[in-house]
């Protein structure tokens, strides 16, 4: 919960990222932690010295980490908040080794949303260094050699050293404080004072007076900051360290003293105390959302479609439910409190079928730490049966155990529709593989989406799904293939659909056979072809049927224009539908304007309806006739014509008149 709230307080601003990186990469170790202890935030100098990670870090208790020996200065410390607003304090902490860290403390109180916090800044206290046996108040004269044993040993330490008489006049130097002090070698300091050197003369007046104090007292002085006059010009902050310098008979004849540079460090506090102030308000901006994002958390909680819960796994195999929204009432009819005291009782739930199942997807996402997705049904007290899908994401924790955030909702509904839908698609399949047609389908790079079984069947295939993935150009029409593609390309580029036309299909056998085709676009919901769908059906019988009746109808129609004699075939409603050449030639006119006219168009109407009344009693009585009739031909000449006639019927039982002109009398 802790590093979820720091997560939230996260900074959004620039300046704010700015302060973040100063917090996180500032050498002074700083915390802040409520009045209970607790740690929200810290950056990674204290996680260091503290001998933990940042994120180990966030949720202990700074009183976790302090010896028992020092637990009595909780109410002091909290009352030097209450009165001065701030603490100081010099204490031990406790590595994870159980290994106690000498430590500097200085809290500040922060009042943020009648809340109250402390930043704590922590300085580790260095081991008081120990003074050399030679510089000791007992130590006896050296000779010359231990002397330049000694020298060579300092100027190998990586500091500043130098020793001064009471007068604070310099006795002697390494080479690091030479090389500050701009001197090109540390025999050249014997003699000088700080007013000597390139120091700032308030700066010299200040060294010397260190120097009184502490010779004085006898008192040695730890970790001083000093500013510094470099030899170029420049200035440096110094940590400097000085004791007293004693004879054999324990007289005080001038101090050593050490320092290094610290100017970085003391930049970066500089910084740092004014990231502080803006700290101050980063933590007000950061709690403040913390408090928001309870509030979104809590809504989030309310109005998620499902239950929110952590799901544990502890390292004896044993499974609990740490937190479980209430929404789990609603899906399981088993309270939150029900649930986190026995988990049994949601796990019960499972059904018999879905147990299996379940603890493999568990088991699988402890091994690999990935997801958890499950989908099976449950049985609630009640007896109703439900969908329940779960997602969640495991976290190991330091114990050992798993930890899963997820979510568990209810998809009945969705099972129900998924049913349907099958059911309606298992119906869909079952019409296109009853009708008589071969159904295909097929994606914008032409290849098979689906067919029904009579197409798979006439491409070489035991079943429809085999066909999903190919094209024309794999099956057993593939000389024919480069036709169909034009096709294709023609419906998907403009989405035209082509309609019952008929072409050939050549089969991989060699066999040709003719069949009609159908194919339409298919779009999607925005309107874009997304494919094409087609139907065609063998019309090889049909086709050979219309070759022998068109075959037979070119022979009548020759045989009967071999007849000289005219001859014509009329309807019951009196229109010619046939006639040979004879006849074209006895009335005038080209066959084209005789079909489908009848006597009014072409004679007076006197002569008209005496053909109609004749071919009527013909049509009515069904006997064969021969009469005599007039006829004027085109010349305007009388004449009398011989026309015999009869009746009979076609195979749908249409009833015709047949006459031939059998005899032409001049009148």
């Amino acid at each position: 919960m802790v590093q979820q709230q720091s997560d939230n307080l996260a900074p959004s601003i620039n300046s704010q990222n700015y302060h973040r990186t100063l917090w996180n990469n500032s050498p002074t170790p700083q915390a802040v932690y409520q009045l209970n202890g607790i740690i929200l935030d810290a950056n990674q100098a204290f996680a260091y010295l503290i001998g933990r990670s940042v994120i180990d870090t966030l949720g202990l208790n700074v009183w976790a980490i302090t010896p028992e020996k020092y637990h009595n200065r909780q109410q002091l410390d909290r009352a030097n908040l209450e009165s001065k607003g701030k603490f100081t304090a010099e204490q031990d902490y406790l590595d994870p080794h159980g290994q106690l860290i000498p430590v500097r403390l200085s809290g500040v109180k922060i009042e943020l949303e009648e809340q109250i916090l402390i930043l704590l800044s922590v300085e580790k206290i260095n081991p008081s260094p120990q003074s050399s046996p030679y510089l000791s108040k007992s130590n006896p004269s050296k000779s010359a050699a231990e002397f330049a044993e000694l020298q060579s040993i300092l100027e190998e330490l990586p500091m500043a050293i130098f020793w001064k008489d009471r007068n604070s006049v310099y006795l002697g130097c390494n080479k690091i404080f030479a090389e500050v002090a701009g001197l090109d070698d540390p025999r050249k300091i014997v003699g000088k004072t700080d007013y000597d050197l390139p120091w700032k003369p308030e700066e010299a007046d200040w060294f010397r007076e260190c120097d009184r104090r502490v010779m004085d007292s006898e008192t040695p002085e730890y970790d001083n900051i000093e500013p510094q006059q470099q030899a170029d010009g420049s200035q440096k902050w110094l940590k400097t360290n000085k004791m007293v310098l004693c004879d054999s008979s324990s007289n005080v004849i001038g101090i050593v003293g050490t320092f290094e540079d610290i100017t970085e460090k003391v930049e970066l506090e500089r910084q740092l105390k004014q990231q502080t102030q803006n700290l101050e308000t980063l933590v007000a901006k950061r709690t403040q959302e913390l408090i928001s994002s309870k509030a979104r958390f809590e809504k989030l909680v309310v109005n998620v479609p499902g239950a929110i819960y952590q799901f544990k796994l502890n390292t004896e195999g044993n499974f609990s439910f740490p937190y479980i929204s209430s929404d789990c009432e609603e899906l399981c009819e088993l309270t939150s409190e029900q649930i986190m005291q026995n988990s049994e009782l949601i796990l019960s739930l499972i059904h018999p079928e879905d147990v299996s199942k379940f603890e493999q997807v568990v088991e699988k996402s402890a091994q690999t730490l990935q997801p958890k997705h499950w989908e099976g049904r449950i049985v609630t007290p009640s007896g109703q049966t439900k969908w329940i899908q779960t997602a969640s994401k495991p976290e190991k924790q330091v114990d050992g155990s798993i930890v899963w955030d997820g979510l568990m909702i209810d998809i009945s509904d969705r099972k129900q529709a998924e049913r349907e839908l099958r059911e309606s698609q298992q119906l869909l399949r079952l019409i296109f593989d009853t009708l008589p047609q071969r159904i295909f389908w097929k994606d914008k790079n032409f290849n098979y989406l689906g067919c029904n079984k009579l197409f798979a069947q006439d491409a070489g295939l035991d079943s429809p799904e085999e066909i999903i993935g190919k094209n024309d150009f794999e099956l057993s029409w593939k000389k024919s293939a480069p036709l169909y593609r034009a096709d294709d390309e023609v419906i998907l580029a403009g989405g035209t659909p082509k309609i019952n036309y008929e072409e050939s299909q050549i089969r991989e056998d060699g066999t040709i056979i003719r069949i009609k085709t159908s194919k339409l676009a298919l779009k999607g919901k925005e309107g874009l072809i997304i494919g094409l769908f087609g139907s065609y059906e063998d019309i090889s019988d049909i086709s050979q049927q219309r070759q022998q009746t068109e075959n037979a109808q070119d022979f009548l129609e020759k045989a009967i224009n071999s007849i000289s004699s005219p001859i014509f075939v009329k309807d019951t409603n009196h229109r010619w539908v046939l006639v040979n050449d004879a006849y074209c030639k006895f009335l005038g006119y080209p066959k084209a304007e005789i079909l489908g006219k009848s006597e009014p168009d072409f004679f007076t109407q006197e002569q008209a309806d005496i053909y109609w009344a004749k071919d009527e009693l013909v049509m009515l009585a069904g006997n064969e006739e021969i009469d005599e009739e007039p006829f004027t031909d085109g010349q305007g000449n009388n004449k009398l014509i011989v026309t015999k006639k009869s009746c009979f019927q076609d195979l749908d039982g249409n009833t015709f008149l047949l006459g031939m002109i059998v005899d032409i009398y001049d009148v």
